[in-house]
């Protein structure tokens, strides 16, 4: 894959993935699962509700099968973030 080909991929999941987290946001305050009215108006509501939306993509998103190549493959990933 060229750094090209990347960057369109990736570009095109930021998209998606941003109309999935507007859309669970929707959901959330609609079913109750965030109280706006009681939090104060900071980052604290929005960065947990982030950290939420991150950890259930992480799993959506995650190979069925993780093989030693890919667990390494991850693994650098995340130490070079």
């Amino acid at each position: 894959m060229t750094r090209r080909q990347f960057r369109s991929k990736l570009r095109e999941l930021m998209k998606e993935n941003n109309k999935a987290i507007a859309e669970k946001m929707e959901k959330a305050i609609k079913e109750g699962g965030l109280c706006l009215s009681g939090a104060e108006n900071n980052f604290v509501l929005p960065k947990m509700f982030m950290t939420v939306v991150c950890k259930y993509t992480s799993d959506q998103w995650c190979p069925l099968y993780i093989d030693k190549r890919i667990a390494s493959e991850m693994n650098n990933i995340k130490h070079t973030i």
